[in-house]
């Protein structure tokens, strides 16, 4: 029930978007905006809210970096290896790996929190200090690489790009001050909580309006391999590391929850500004978010095997 209670009010908020659109209440000219206000403010801050709570000294932090940042990274590169097989043309392998590597912090969240209390929370919120700048940085890179069709309008300095993604920076000033023990003013902090709570409502409406049920069947082939990798491989790679390095096993179930959630609203979002391809990642979205209703009580039982 847990599960279910942190899922369907994300399948809600994205079929609101699906009929805002579809009957159009909110006309298609206003979607645009919307995403570009959730791009660079909302997100920004929520990344930041997120990591800066991050209590990071409370754990042995070396090999879970190196358990979940390899096996992103593993991941990735088996996409890209296999790029021929995996998708039909390069913007939607900058999809694919998006909706292969990123994670719904919220889902996870509302489910280490009901199966692991406290210490649960605690290494989620490790985790997502790895992952979310990490993720970032490989979505930003593969997006310039394959995400734009036209071999024109590539960008010559990737890293100028990178280093001002505003979900880069969010992500590395909220881990700069949670490593460091800066506090900034209560009036500062709670504007930019407040702000943040926009991000999650806001992506997934967007997502639900971006979303073109004719499209899935000519993307089956990527949807499926998106599935196989979020939920099955990239665990299996982080249970293999996690073992390899002795991670106590509490830990490494939780680290196993946070590996198989379905992919984040901000994947759609980050495809729309650099030029992926938008539908098939909204598609990504919406059908692992659907599916996590049956993977994820499944991860649940089998991570009680460890």
């Amino acid at each position: 029930m847990a599960i279910f209670n942190a899922i369907f009010p994300i399948l809600a908020l994205t079929t609101l978007g699906y009929l805002l659109r579809r009957f159009q209440f909110v006309p298609d000219s206003a979607w645009p905006s919307l995403e570009k206000i959730n791009y660079w403010v909302f997100l920004p801050c929520l990344m930041f809210y997120i990591l800066v709570e991050a209590p990071l000294e409370q754990l042995r932090v070396v090999p879970i970096i190196i358990a979940t940042a390899c096996s992103i990274i593993i991941v990735s590169l088996l996409l890209i290896l296999f790029r021929g097989w995996a998708a039909k043309n390069p913007p939607r392998l900058s999809s694919l790996i998006q909706g292969s590597i990123r994670f719904n912090n919220y889902v996870g969240l509302s489910a280490v929190h009901a199966y692991f209390g406290a210490m649960g929370l605690v290494v989620s919120s490790l985790y997502m200090a790895i992952t979310v700048p990490l993720a970032n940085i490989i979505c930003v890179l593969s997006l310039l690489t394959f995400g734009l069709a036209d071999p024109a309008k590539k960008i010559r300095h990737p890293m100028i790009v990178i280093l001002a993604n505003p979900l880069i920076i969010g992500s590395g000033a909220g881990i700069i001050f949670a490593v460091s023990g800066w506090h900034l003013l209560p009036s500062v902090y709670f504007s930019i909580k407040a702000i943040s709570q926009a991000a999650l409502p806001m992506g997934l409406l967007t997502v639900g309006a971006a979303l073109r049920l004719g499209d899935i069947r000519h993307q089956r082939r990527e949807m499926a391999v998106s599935m196989v990798f979020k939920f099955a491989v990239l665990p299996l790679i982080t249970l293999g590391l996690g073992t390899l390095l002795m991670i106590p096993k509490p830990v490494l179930a939780v680290l196993l929850v946070m590996q198989a959630l379905p992919t984040a609203t901000s994947g759609y979002i980050l495809a729309r500004q650099m030029g992926g391809d938008a539908s098939l990642m909204s598609n990504i979205i919406s059908m692992q978010t659907v599916a996590a209703l049956v993977t994820l009580p499944v991860t649940l039982l089998l991570v009680k095997l460890i």
